[in-house]
């Protein structure tokens, strides 16, 4: 992508964001906040003290899911597994150390983490 949009390949311009998936996993409506959950629980490794935010983009299941609440859910659980190993999370919108994302197309989702170093050194990253 780097490459593509500094040899200014035309089809760059079409692409509104670029998010990695590390993981995929089907789910229900009913059992979605806590696959995700087990989902992101690795991610704890990579983390340690600092600030980060959760992101959920729901594509369907409109009125069933709720990305607000799932993100509460799935930073709390985070912050809770961090803290039971001595490290300290807080949740920042501005300038978080790690994003994470969970991406969904109907009964599907993708999830990453995505740290700073990773953010400034593919700039074309977005998470909205």
């Amino acid at each position: 992508m780097r490459a593509a949009q500094q040899a200014e390949e035309g089809w760059t311009q079409y692409l509104a964001r670029l998010v990695p998936v590390e993981q995929t996993f089907r789910f229900v409506a009913d059992d979605f906040v806590e696959r995700l959950k087990a989902a992101v629980t690795p991610f704890a490794q990579r983390m340690g003290t600092g600030r980060f935010f959760v992101r959920v983009e729901r594509r369907g299941m409109f009125g069933r899911l709720h990305s607000q609440e799932a993100e509460r859910a799935v930073a709390d659980h985070l912050i809770d597994l961090l803290a039971s190993r001595g490290a300290r999370l807080t949740t920042d919108f501005g300038d978080p150390d790690w994003i994470v994302a969970c991406e969904t197309l109907g009964a599907e989702a993708g999830v990453a983490l995505l740290d700073r170093a990773m953010r400034l050194r593919y700039p074309f990253l977005q998470v909205h």
